[in-house]
């Protein structure tokens, strides 16, 4: 009996060594990027206008406001991928890049951004309505979508209102090449919000 047990624990000594020895379980590691073009403006030496705007922080519309990368394989089906990531929800790391947008215009005295909580002569709302990779095509396509409202402080009423959306082709069908557009839709859309509300106060 006694040499059975002596069997046993050699059995399971050797079992335990083996475990020890053996390679560790490879964990899939998850990449994750950040939202950060913002096309380059050469900025006025002075504002243009004495006038400030307050860019608050985007809503985003149901299913966006994670941090997961989103791609669409088909019409109306979302997915995530598994092992990539935003840095943080995209519509959070809008808030900085449309205020710069704005700012590089060098129309206004001021531009700033949630959470301020002084007085501002407007204010900048944002829906993110989409971002996501789209596969409908051979080559795959990065689309967002913003809906922008201009607003005054001291009437409280909307003065322009307009959504905007733009496709970027994706170097690669894959999480860095929608990335990668991703980052080009921003700087191209950002831009163009920012020129529209220049010309929707002006």
């Amino acid at each position: 009996m006694k040499s059975v047990r002596f069997i046993g624990v050699l059995t399971l000594s050797a079992l335990l060594a083996g475990c020890g020895l053996s390679s560790p379980v490879k964990m899939n590691t998850v990449r994750t990027y950040s939202l950060t073009s913002v096309t380059p403006t050469k900025l006025a030496q002075r504002s243009r206008s004495s006038r400030t705007l307050l860019v608050t922080l985007p809503i985003p519309d149901a299913g966006f406001g994670s941090n997961q990368l989103i791609y669409k394989p088909l019409p109306y089906d979302f997915r995530y991928y598994a092992d990539h990531q935003w840095a943080a929800p995209p519509a959070q790391m809008l808030l900085p890049l449309l205020s710069q947008a704005v700012r590089n215009q060098g129309y206004f005295k001021a531009v700033v951004a949630t959470p301020f909580s002084g007085i501002t002569d407007y204010h900048l709302d944002t829906r993110l309505i989409s971002l996501a990779q789209n596969f409908l095509r051979p080559t795959s396509r990065e689309q967002l979508v913003l809906q922008e409202t201009l607003a005054s402080n001291a009437t409280n009423k909307v003065i322009a209102s307009k959504q905007f959306s733009i496709y970027v082709s994706a170097p690669a069908n894959n999480a860095y090449g929608g990335v990668v557009a991703a980052n080009k839709a921003v700087s191209v859309l950002t831009g163009q919000v920012a020129r529209w509300v220049i010309r929707s106060v002006g």
